[in-house]
């Protein structure tokens, strides 16, 4: 939805995505981690860069643990961190 120029929508879903993660599943999961870092890229999409920064710094080691380097979930997570401004 971000990329579709829709950030707020995506603002909104990746909040309750969130929750949903965070309530049902390992604090410190790779699954966890990437609902963070979805939740950060939206962030930034709306212009909350601070925000967005704390989210991906947190949440690109765990995937980086997770799944390795060479993931494209972790990629796409640290292209995202890469294009934030601030934090």
């Amino acid at each position: 939805l971000v990329d579709r120029g829709r950030p707020r929508e995506a603002l909104t879903l990746s909040d309750q995505s969130l929750k949903i993660w965070t309530a049902t599943a390992t604090p410190l999961g790779a699954s966890t981690a990437q609902a963070h870092a979805i939740h950060g890229y939206a962030l930034a999409g709306v212009g909350r860069t601070r925000e967005a920064a704390q989210e991906l710094d947190a949440a690109i080691p765990v995937l980086l643990q997770s799944r390795g380097a060479d993931d494209p979930a972790v990629r796409r997570a640290q292209a995202w961190r890469s294009n934030v401004q601030g934090g």
